[in-house]
Protein backbone atom coordinates (compact mmCIF):
# COMPACT_ATOMS: atom_id res chain seq x y z
CA UNK A 1 0.00 0.00 0.00
CA UNK A 2 1.85 3.40 -1.25
CA UNK A 3 1.86 5.97 1.58
CA UNK A 4 -0.75 7.79 -0.59
CA UNK A 5 -3.09 5.30 0.15
CA UNK A 6 -2.29 5.17 4.07
CA UNK A 7 -2.91 8.92 4.41
CA UNK A 8 -6.35 8.59 4.05
CA UNK A 9 -6.44 6.02 6.69
CA UNK A 10 -4.24 8.35 9.03
CA UNK A 11 -7.28 10.75 8.18
CA UNK A 12 -10.04 8.71 9.06
CA UNK A 13 -8.31 8.16 11.93
CA UNK A 14 -7.96 11.82 13.03
CA UNK A 15 -11.41 11.99 12.13
CA UNK A 16 -13.11 8.95 13.92
CA UNK A 17 -14.21 7.82 10.36
CA UNK A 18 -15.14 4.32 10.44
CA UNK A 19 -12.94 2.07 8.78
CA UNK A 20 -12.56 -1.74 7.81
CA UNK A 21 -9.26 -2.72 9.08
CA UNK A 22 -9.12 -6.41 7.83
CA UNK A 23 -10.20 -5.01 4.39
CA UNK A 24 -6.95 -2.28 5.01
CA UNK A 25 -4.82 -4.85 6.08
CA UNK A 26 -5.13 -7.39 2.77
CA UNK A 27 -4.58 -4.46 0.15
CA UNK A 28 -1.64 -3.41 2.76
CA UNK A 29 2.34 -4.59 1.29
CA UNK A 30 3.88 -6.43 3.52
CA UNK A 31 6.12 -3.94 4.64
CA UNK A 32 2.95 -1.42 5.41
CA UNK A 33 1.13 -4.10 7.77
CA UNK A 34 2.57 -3.25 10.77
CA UNK A 35 1.57 0.43 10.24
CA UNK A 36 -2.02 -0.67 9.37
CA UNK A 37 -2.41 -2.86 12.44
CA UNK A 38 -0.80 0.17 14.60
CA UNK A 39 -3.12 2.72 12.98
CA UNK A 40 -5.85 0.04 13.67
CA UNK A 41 -5.36 -0.05 17.43
CA UNK A 42 -4.76 3.74 17.14
CA UNK A 43 -8.18 4.02 16.22
CA UNK A 44 -9.97 1.83 18.31
CA UNK A 45 -8.20 3.47 21.53
CA UNK A 46 -9.33 6.87 20.58
CA UNK A 47 -12.84 5.96 20.14
CA UNK A 48 -12.79 3.95 23.73
CA UNK A 49 -11.77 7.47 24.78
CA UNK A 50 -14.79 9.29 22.81
CA UNK A 51 -16.90 6.83 24.48
CA UNK A 52 -15.51 6.72 28.15
CA UNK A 53 -14.72 10.76 27.91
CA UNK A 54 -17.61 11.73 30.49
CA UNK A 55 -16.29 9.09 33.08
CA UNK A 56 -14.23 9.96 36.14
CA UNK A 57 -10.65 11.42 35.66
CA UNK A 58 -7.81 9.77 37.43
CA UNK A 59 -5.79 11.95 39.83
CA UNK A 60 -2.49 13.12 38.65
CA UNK A 61 1.05 12.57 41.09
CA UNK A 62 1.90 15.99 42.99
CA UNK A 63 3.50 18.62 40.94
CA UNK A 64 7.18 18.32 39.74
CA UNK A 65 9.83 18.62 42.51
CA UNK A 66 12.79 20.86 42.39
CA UNK A 67 16.11 18.99 41.70
CA UNK A 68 17.80 18.23 44.56
CA UNK A 69 21.73 19.85 44.68
CA UNK A 70 24.19 17.23 45.48
CA UNK A 71 27.74 17.06 44.91
CA UNK A 72 29.77 16.12 41.90
CA UNK A 73 30.49 11.92 42.29
CA UNK A 74 32.58 11.91 39.41
CA UNK A 75 32.57 12.90 35.82
CA UNK A 76 32.16 11.26 32.53
CA UNK A 77 33.30 13.05 29.05
CA UNK A 78 31.62 16.44 29.05
CA UNK A 79 29.28 15.45 32.06
CA UNK A 80 29.76 15.89 35.53
CA UNK A 81 27.78 12.93 37.93
CA UNK A 82 26.17 14.09 40.53
CA UNK A 83 23.72 11.45 41.85
CA UNK A 84 23.64 7.06 41.19
CA UNK A 85 19.58 6.45 40.28
CA UNK A 86 20.28 2.88 39.61
CA UNK A 87 21.37 -0.06 37.99
CA UNK A 88 21.50 -3.37 37.01
CA UNK A 89 23.43 -6.11 34.65
CA UNK A 90 22.86 -3.36 31.64
CA UNK A 91 24.79 -0.85 33.49
CA UNK A 92 24.22 2.18 35.93
CA UNK A 93 22.10 5.31 35.36
CA UNK A 94 23.07 9.10 36.93
CA UNK A 95 21.40 11.82 37.11
CA UNK A 96 24.22 14.48 35.73
CA UNK A 97 24.56 17.68 34.81
CA UNK A 98 25.58 18.22 30.56
CA UNK A 99 27.82 21.66 30.78
CA UNK A 100 27.29 21.90 27.13
CA UNK A 101 23.49 22.14 27.53
CA UNK A 102 23.91 23.75 30.73
CA UNK A 103 20.76 21.45 32.06
CA UNK A 104 20.86 18.33 33.99
CA UNK A 105 20.52 14.96 32.13
CA UNK A 106 20.10 11.71 32.84
CA UNK A 107 23.10 9.44 32.16
CA UNK A 108 23.14 5.66 31.31
CA UNK A 109 26.65 4.19 31.01
CA UNK A 110 26.12 0.67 29.67
CA UNK A 111 28.53 -2.34 30.44
CA UNK A 112 30.88 -3.02 27.49
CA UNK A 113 32.09 -6.74 26.52
CA UNK A 114 33.93 -6.77 29.67
CA UNK A 115 32.01 -5.82 33.30
CA UNK A 116 35.46 -5.38 35.25
CA UNK A 117 35.95 -1.13 35.99
CA UNK A 118 38.04 0.21 33.22
CA UNK A 119 37.70 -2.23 30.54
CA UNK A 120 34.63 -1.78 28.43
CA UNK A 121 33.62 -1.06 25.27
CA UNK A 122 35.97 -0.55 22.33
CA UNK A 123 34.96 2.32 19.67
CA UNK A 124 35.46 -0.34 16.71
CA UNK A 125 33.25 -3.19 18.49
CA UNK A 126 30.41 -4.49 16.60
CA UNK A 127 28.10 -4.17 19.64
CA UNK A 128 29.24 -0.87 20.57
CA UNK A 129 28.90 0.37 17.20
CA UNK A 130 25.23 -0.93 16.69
CA UNK A 131 24.26 0.97 20.29
CA UNK A 132 26.56 4.19 19.16
CA UNK A 133 24.22 4.42 15.99
CA UNK A 134 20.73 3.56 17.24
CA UNK A 135 21.60 6.29 20.03
CA UNK A 136 21.97 8.83 17.25
CA UNK A 137 19.14 7.85 15.40
CA UNK A 138 17.31 7.93 18.66
CA UNK A 139 18.56 11.59 18.88
CA UNK A 140 16.65 12.25 15.92
CA UNK A 141 13.19 11.47 17.41
CA UNK A 142 11.31 14.51 18.61
CA UNK A 143 8.13 13.73 20.14
CA UNK A 144 6.27 14.54 23.41
CA UNK A 145 5.68 10.93 24.31
CA UNK A 146 9.36 9.51 23.57
CA UNK A 147 12.29 10.27 25.84
CA UNK A 148 14.07 12.77 24.56
CA UNK A 149 18.07 11.12 23.56
CA UNK A 150 20.75 14.09 23.87
CA UNK A 151 23.71 12.06 22.36
CA UNK A 152 25.58 9.36 22.76
CA UNK A 153 29.46 8.20 22.74
CA UNK A 154 31.89 5.98 23.99
CA UNK A 155 34.44 7.54 26.75
CA UNK A 156 37.01 5.90 28.82
CA UNK A 157 35.68 2.17 27.23
CA UNK A 158 32.37 2.99 28.20
CA UNK A 159 28.94 3.27 25.89
CA UNK A 160 27.33 6.38 27.36
CA UNK A 161 23.61 7.47 26.26
CA UNK A 162 21.98 11.10 27.91
CA UNK A 163 18.81 11.84 28.18
CA UNK A 164 16.31 14.41 29.13
CA UNK A 165 15.72 13.81 33.33
CA UNK A 166 12.24 12.34 33.91
CA UNK A 167 10.74 13.03 37.27
CA UNK A 168 7.71 10.51 38.05
CA UNK A 169 6.50 7.09 38.42
CA UNK A 170 6.76 4.43 35.62
CA UNK A 171 3.31 2.53 35.41
CA UNK A 172 4.31 -0.09 36.78
CA UNK A 173 4.85 1.36 39.93
CA UNK A 174 1.36 2.93 39.88
CA UNK A 175 0.09 -0.38 39.18
CA UNK A 176 1.94 -1.64 42.63
CA UNK A 177 1.13 1.51 44.70
CA UNK A 178 -2.64 2.18 43.52
CA UNK A 179 -3.99 -0.86 41.76
CA UNK A 180 -5.49 -1.48 38.16
CA UNK A 181 -5.95 1.25 36.63
CA UNK A 182 -9.68 1.96 34.55
CA UNK A 183 -10.33 1.42 30.74
CA UNK A 184 -10.46 5.16 30.31
CA UNK A 185 -7.37 5.98 32.05
CA UNK A 186 -5.56 2.76 30.34
CA UNK A 187 -6.91 4.35 26.96
CA UNK A 188 -5.44 7.68 27.10
CA UNK A 189 -2.07 5.92 28.18
CA UNK A 190 -2.71 3.52 25.07
CA UNK A 191 -3.50 6.64 22.89
CA UNK A 192 -0.09 8.23 24.01
CA UNK A 193 2.26 5.20 23.47
CA UNK A 194 1.01 4.56 19.84
CA UNK A 195 1.85 8.20 19.06
CA UNK A 196 5.05 7.45 20.95
CA UNK A 197 5.81 4.21 18.52
CA UNK A 198 4.76 5.61 15.43
CA UNK A 199 7.33 8.50 15.64
CA UNK A 200 9.90 5.44 16.47
CA UNK A 201 8.94 3.37 13.76
CA UNK A 202 8.54 6.54 11.46
CA UNK A 203 12.73 6.89 12.20
CA UNK A 204 13.11 3.31 10.94
CA UNK A 205 13.75 1.94 14.52
CA UNK A 206 12.29 -0.55 16.89
CA UNK A 207 11.58 -0.16 20.31
CA UNK A 208 11.65 -3.71 21.46
CA UNK A 209 11.04 -3.26 24.90
CA UNK A 210 7.56 -1.76 25.70
CA UNK A 211 6.68 -2.67 28.98
CA UNK A 212 5.19 -1.04 31.80
CA UNK A 213 8.24 -0.32 33.73
CA UNK A 214 9.86 1.33 30.46
CA UNK A 215 6.89 4.28 30.46
CA UNK A 216 6.82 6.95 32.88
CA UNK A 217 3.83 9.46 33.96
CA UNK A 218 5.80 12.69 34.83
CA UNK A 219 4.97 14.42 38.15
CA UNK A 220 2.87 16.62 35.67
CA UNK A 221 0.65 14.08 33.77
CA UNK A 222 2.73 13.26 30.41
CA UNK A 223 3.14 9.80 29.78
CA UNK A 224 6.71 9.38 28.24
CA UNK A 225 8.50 5.98 26.23
CA UNK A 226 12.04 5.33 27.52
CA UNK A 227 14.42 2.87 27.67
CA UNK A 228 14.71 1.35 24.40
CA UNK A 229 15.94 -2.36 24.11
CA UNK A 230 19.53 -1.77 23.56
CA UNK A 231 22.01 -4.41 24.20
CA UNK A 232 19.26 -6.33 25.96
CA UNK A 233 18.88 -10.11 25.18
CA UNK A 234 16.70 -12.80 26.35
CA UNK A 235 18.38 -16.51 27.72
CA UNK A 236 16.50 -18.72 25.26
CA UNK A 237 17.77 -21.68 27.24
CA UNK A 238 14.76 -21.05 29.78
CA UNK A 239 17.13 -21.37 32.98
CA UNK A 240 16.77 -18.04 33.91
CA UNK A 241 14.00 -17.70 36.29
CA UNK A 242 11.77 -14.49 36.68
CA UNK A 243 11.95 -11.90 37.68
CA UNK A 244 15.95 -12.15 36.44
CA UNK A 245 14.38 -11.38 33.14
CA UNK A 246 13.10 -7.82 34.20
CA UNK A 247 9.87 -9.28 32.93
CA UNK A 248 10.45 -8.48 29.59
CA UNK A 249 9.78 -12.01 28.03
CA UNK A 250 6.17 -11.79 29.33
CA UNK A 251 5.70 -9.17 26.75
CA UNK A 252 7.47 -10.28 23.65
CA UNK A 253 5.48 -11.84 20.61
CA UNK A 254 4.92 -16.01 20.35
CA UNK A 255 7.00 -15.57 16.65
CA UNK A 256 10.01 -13.42 18.26
CA UNK A 257 10.28 -17.01 20.44
CA UNK A 258 10.27 -19.20 17.39
CA UNK A 259 13.36 -17.01 16.12
CA UNK A 260 11.16 -14.30 13.96
CA UNK A 261 12.67 -10.61 13.90
CA UNK A 262 11.58 -8.28 15.82
CA UNK A 263 8.98 -5.80 13.84
CA UNK A 264 6.68 -3.11 14.44
CA UNK A 265 3.38 -5.84 14.40
CA UNK A 266 6.16 -7.65 17.90
CA UNK A 267 5.73 -3.64 19.45
CA UNK A 268 2.11 -3.48 18.69
CA UNK A 269 2.04 -6.68 20.73
CA UNK A 270 3.81 -5.65 23.40
CA UNK A 271 1.50 -2.22 23.84
CA UNK A 272 -1.24 -4.88 23.75
CA UNK A 273 0.30 -6.79 26.58
CA UNK A 274 1.05 -3.03 28.58
CA UNK A 275 -2.64 -2.40 28.17
CA UNK A 276 -3.56 -5.74 29.51
CA UNK A 277 -1.54 -5.60 32.14
CA UNK A 278 -2.53 -2.12 33.45
CA UNK A 279 -5.92 -3.44 33.93
CA UNK A 280 -5.80 -6.73 35.28
CA UNK A 281 -2.19 -6.85 37.16
CA UNK A 282 -1.17 -9.77 35.19
CA UNK A 283 -0.59 -11.42 31.99
CA UNK A 284 -2.04 -13.21 29.33
CA UNK A 285 0.52 -15.73 29.11
CA UNK A 286 2.20 -16.18 32.65
CA UNK A 287 5.35 -18.51 33.41
CA UNK A 288 8.48 -18.60 35.42
CA UNK A 289 11.27 -19.30 32.96
CA UNK A 290 11.30 -18.45 29.04
CA UNK A 291 10.95 -22.36 27.95
CA UNK A 292 7.30 -22.57 29.57
CA UNK A 293 6.41 -19.09 28.31
CA UNK A 294 7.37 -20.95 25.11
CA UNK A 295 5.34 -23.74 25.36
CA UNK A 296 2.30 -21.87 26.82
CA UNK A 297 2.20 -19.81 23.46
CA UNK A 298 2.61 -23.08 21.40
CA UNK A 299 -0.45 -24.68 22.68
CA UNK A 300 -2.05 -20.95 22.77
CA UNK A 301 -2.72 -20.88 26.61
CA UNK A 302 -3.60 -16.97 26.50
CA UNK A 303 -6.08 -15.85 28.88
CA UNK A 304 -8.79 -13.44 27.24
CA UNK A 305 -9.15 -9.98 28.19
CA UNK A 306 -12.83 -10.73 29.21
CA UNK A 307 -12.09 -13.70 31.20
CA UNK A 308 -9.08 -11.74 33.47
CA UNK A 309 -11.98 -8.73 33.91
CA UNK A 310 -15.49 -8.58 33.04
CA UNK A 311 -16.21 -5.26 33.55
CA UNK A 312 -13.91 -3.65 31.11
CA UNK A 313 -15.56 -2.33 28.25
CA UNK A 314 -16.24 -4.52 25.15
CA UNK A 315 -14.69 -1.79 23.05
CA UNK A 316 -11.22 -1.96 25.53
CA UNK A 317 -11.33 -5.75 24.70
CA UNK A 318 -11.34 -5.71 21.05
CA UNK A 319 -8.12 -3.14 21.15
CA UNK A 320 -6.32 -5.77 23.51
CA UNK A 321 -7.32 -7.87 21.46
CA UNK A 322 -6.56 -6.69 18.01
CA UNK A 323 -3.21 -5.47 19.58
CA UNK A 324 -2.44 -9.28 20.75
Amino acid sequence: MPEAALLPLAESVADGTAIDWDQAARHAAPADQGLVRQLGVLAELTELHRTLANGPTAPLPSAARRSQVAPAIGTWAHLTLLERLGGGTYGEVYRAWDRQLEREVALKLLKGPSTALGAGAAADDPETSRITREGRLLARVRHPNVITVHGVDVHEGRVGLWMELLRGQTLEQLLNTRGAFGAREAALVGIDLCRALAAIHSAGLLHRDVKAENVIREDGGRIVLMDFGTGREIDPSGRRRLPDLAGTPLYIAPEVFDGAPASEATDVYSLGVLLYHLVTGSFPVWAKTVEELKQKHARSEAIRLRDARADVPTVFVAVVDRAI
